[in-house]
């Protein structure tokens, strides 16, 4: 995924652009890899941020944002998988920079 920075303020904010998302799912078939057009364009990450919190005795909390669309129907019933599984993935990318930071 290509991304671009579009706001920086140091030790405080990070805002990136997503130019382009992996499909969301491929199809399994006999035949090797496939495009499957009907795929295309359901799901798109559009922006992410980091904002860096300070908090009492010299902690920071890290707020990570996901900006998503999707065109899945039924919409009440995708968004309840969407934002479950966008949330995991946010999750994951935090405790990695947890790791890291605090190595």
């Amino acid at each position: 995924m290509r991304e671009t920075i579009s706001e920086l303020v140091a030790g405080k904010r990070l805002v990136f652009k997503m130019h382009n998302t992996p499909p969301s799912m491929k199809e399994w078939n006999p035949f090797g890899e496939v495009h499957a057009p009907h795929l295309d364009g359901y799901y798109e990450s559009l922006e992410g941020s980091f904002d860096l919190i300070p908090l009492p005795g010299g902690k920071t909390l890290l707020r990570g944002t996901s900006i998503y669309q999707h065109r899945y129907r039924p919409v009440t019933y995708w968004s309840w998988w969407t934002d479950k599984i966008v949330g995991e993935v946010q999750l994951s990318v935090m405790e990695e920079v947890k790791r890291r930071a605090e190595r």
